[in-house]
């Protein structure tokens, strides 16, 4: 009958685990959907990475651990949508440090963003724009 009832357990504890996931859902997450652009025309095959600002975003983390870095692809039009904890739920509410990068052997984007550039995600809906610059 014990391993009936580990197994039981095991089961449950399971369940708990996928139900309701590894943390993320006590911290406050927005849509973020977005473009980069070069001059006004759009990037493609670029990767566009948010990283919480420590002691300026909405996590349960503390000043050395802010949160979770939220991430997304453009597409042939420039378009990114962020990811956090689920495909396209978006990046933590508050201000993050924004990089830039290509991908394929050489990720070196076709142009710049200051190196501490930083965007603010707010609550509800984002509709970002990335302007690099020569």
């Amino acid at each position: 009958m014990r391993t009936y009832h580990l197994g039981a357990f095991l089961f449950v504890s399971f369940l708990a685990i996928s139900t309701f996931g590894c943390g993320g859902s006590n911290n406050p997450v927005a849509p973020v959907k977005g473009v980069v652009t070069l001059n006004g025309k759009p990037v493609a095959d670029m990767v566009v990475t948010f990283t919480p600002v420590p002691g300026k975003t909405a996590s349960v983390g503390d000043a050395n651990a802010p949160g979770k870095s939220a991430t997304g692809n453009t597409d042939a039009e420039g378009k990114f949508t962020l990811s956090t904890y689920e495909r396209n739920d978006g990046a933590l509410v508050g201000e993050h440090k924004v990089t830039v990068f290509g991908t394929g052997p050489d990720p070196t984007p076709p142009g710049k963003i200051p190196k501490d550039f930083t965007m603010e995600v707010k609550p509800g809906s984002n509709d970002l724009e990335i302007k690099l610059t020569k």
